[in-house]
Order: C-alpha cells, then sequence, then structure tokens
C-alpha cells in the first residue's frame, strides 16, 4: 500500500492525513500521532455514524483503535470543491446545499452540528451529497438549527470579498436568497433567526469547548474573530 501525505498537524489538531492507494482502492486516512488526535478522531467517527446512519457509506469508514487511532473514509465520487469557493458561479450548488440540510437535518431526532460546515467539504453528484470532515462534530440544541449554513455562508463571504467583506448587489441578494430559503418553515424559537451572523458567533464562542479545537479559535474560525460591525452589516442585508 502506498500513502501520500495531503497534511499534518492542521490547525494544531494533532493529526495526520493521507491518501492511500491500495490494489485498486483509493482511500484517505487520518492518523491520529497523540492522545489528543485520538480524542479528535474518535469524535468525528462518531459525527460519521451520525450522518450516515443506515447508509452503506458508513461500512466503509473504519476506526482503528490501536496506541494512535487511525479512522479511514472512502474517496467519494462527485463534484470536490476548493477552500476558497466563493458564492459567484456556485448558487445553484448552495441553494441546493441549504434545501439537503433543511431536509436532512430536521429529520434526525437528535440534532447535531457538524462545526466546520464549508462548501470544500461536500462532494456532490446528480444523486448524492457527501459530506466529510467531522471533527468538530458535536450534539447540540434544536434551537441553534442552521448554525452551520450561516457558518458556511460566513466563509463564502470572507472568500468572496477577498476578506474585504464587500460585497456586489447580486451577492448580496443572493444571500438575502438563502437566508429566506433556511428560515422557511424554522419554529419561532429557533436562536439564528433574529441576528444570523451574530448569533452564529456567540453560539461559537459559547461552546467552543464542544468543538474540539487545539488552537486559539479566533485563528481557526473566520466567524470568530470577525468584528460586530461585519456581522452586524450582514445582518441587516439579510433580514431586511
Amino acid at each position: 500500500m502506498l500513502c501520500e501525505l495531503i497534511t499534518n498537524n492542521t490547525h494544531n489538531n494533532n493529526i495526520a492525513l493521507y491518501k492511500c492507494y491500495n490494489a485498486h482502492k483509493v482511500f484517505y486516512r487520518k492518523a491520529a500521532f497523540s492522545h489528543w488526535g485520538n480524542k479528535v478522531i474518535e469524535n468525528e467517527k462518531k459525527g460519521y455514524d451520525w450522518f450516515y446512519k443506515n447508509s452503506e457509506a458508513l461500512t466503509e469508514i473504519r476506526l482503528k483503535k490501536r496506541y494512535f487511532y487511525e479512522l479511514d473514509i472512502p474517496q467519494f465520487k462527485g463534484r470536490k470543491f476548493q477552500s476558497e469557493s466563493i458564492i459567484s458561479g456556485n448558487e445553484e450548488t448552495i441553494e441546493k446545499i441549504i434545501d439537503f440540510y433543511k431536509g436532512r437535518w430536521s429529520t434526525k431526532d437528535v440534532f447535531a452540528i457538524h462545526g466546520d460546515l464549508a462548501l470544500c467539504n461536500f462532494i456532490i453528484d446528480e444523486n448524492n451529497i457527501k459530506l466529510v470532515d467531522w471533527e468538530h462534530f458535536h450534539y447540540s440544541d434544536k434551537e441553534f438549527f442552521g448554525y452551520d449554513i450561516i457558518n458556511m455562508l460566513f466563509i463564502l463571504i470572507y472568500h468572496e470579498s477577498k476578506r474585504t467583506f464587500s460585497l456586489n448587489k447580486r451577492n448580496r441578494d443572493f444571500l438575502k436568497k438563502c437566508y429566506v430559503q433556511l428560515i422557511e418553515g424554522v419554529d419561532s424559537s429557533n436562536k439564528m433567526l433574529e441576528k444570523p451572523f451574530q448569533n452564529a458567533k456567540d453560539y461559537l464562542l459559547k461552546y467552543k469547548d464542544r468543538f474540539l479545537v487545539n488552537t486559539n479559535i479566533y485563528k481557526k474560525f473566520v466567524l470568530s474573530g470577525s468584528p460586530l460591525s461585519v456581522l452586524e452589516h450582514f445582518d441587516s442585508i439579510v433580514t431586511r
């Protein structure tokens, strides 16, 4: 078996990611090199278990508990996205993801947060949507339904604007459309509705221990370090 190192100790997670080639099979392996890494990998497996429950894909996601843990993940087929993906040109996909989120998360008995939902973590083909990188998975209250989508939108804003947080009218109108799509039919007790970007940041900082971050959280998540004025600006755009 041949393994190619892809990343190592990203955001101090104490995990190496390999792309592995075994005969005609290609898969990814996450390998811990500390007890903290073990904890993160075990948590990620829980996220896959939650998301892929009753799915054939779950049988290919294998956790090996040696002294240092390893997690094998299949190479899912479909369209992949860059880590710095933007809004423009991806509007149809973003709407598809929001629709998928509303259907998939609403039907789960126990509500959970992916924790780092971004376009680059989706693999999409005509019939399926796969979601990877569950390191920050945790259970939460259903009142925080929508957090992951708001986080994803903010990451897209960040890259679309080249970190200036200045968007054209077309992008702003699209964000409004996404927000309306997300909140349609959502219970009024939801804590993301009124000020989605501000409330998402509040959730992230209040419950940061749930995200299993082994580094400065302000460096890990774009949302956590963004000024209040920026969040207020985008809240006004989507909720007006």
